[in-house]
């Protein structure tokens, strides 16, 4: 996934859709843990979309 951020070292990360739709772009969160704990977590938008109307996700990225 070419838009999230690199993952912390020795993380193992994996990524959600945001929305059940399919066959359109959506956004994605990202959450990585190493050694069983959460290290990172980041909001991954959708193709195309360029920051405004994002700040529902603002709070998951803090």
């Amino acid at each position: 996934m070419g838009r999230a951020p690199e993952p912390p070292a020795g993380a193992d990360c994996h990524h959600y859709r945001a929305s059940g739709e399919l066959f359109v772009s959506v956004d994605h969160f990202g959450l990585c843990f190493r050694a069983g704990r959460l290290v990172a977590k980041d909001a991954v938008p959708r193709v195309g979309l360029s920051g405004e109307g994002r700040e529902e996700y603002a709070e998951f990225a803090r």
